[in-house]
């Protein structure tokens, strides 16, 4: 018999956990990371241009996205992130700013939450 220790997973199911934020409305997320000014500017086509321009920032500011099967797009960072040394207000705060940074727009601890989803293929 053979045991294995760490990750097993033999489905196609995804999950995760982040204190960030969720955007329903894509348009408004593509002007926020400045990607267009106006609705005329956006076409649902554009929809990649939001993945390019969240994969190369994302890194930089330690922060996470994902979207799932609902147009919902969760931005933050993965409560395994909270450094040694840093409270849990600490973190929030952290995050807060970054994604204040990433979105031009400022949040406050307030405006985020815990976020939890999973879904499977």
């Amino acid at each position: 018999m053979k045991i294995r220790i760490g990750f097993v997973s033999n489905s196609s199911t995804t999950s995760f956990m982040i204190f960030g934020i969720c955007f329903e409305d894509t348009y408004e997320l593509g002007k926020m990371l400045g990607l267009w000014k106006t609705e005329d500017e956006y076409d649902d086509k554009d929809e990649d241009a939001i993945y390019d321009t969240l994969d190369q920032n994302v890194n930089k500011l330690d922060l996470d996205h994902y979207r799932n099967d609902d147009n919902c797009w969760y931005i933050g960072t993965s409560l395994s992130n909270i450094k040694n040394n840093e409270t849990g207000l600490q973190f929030k705060q952290r995050v807060a700013k970054n994604l204040s940074q990433l979105l031009k727009k400022e949040f406050g601890v307030d405006d985020l939450e815990i976020l939890e989803e999973s879904w499977r293929d």
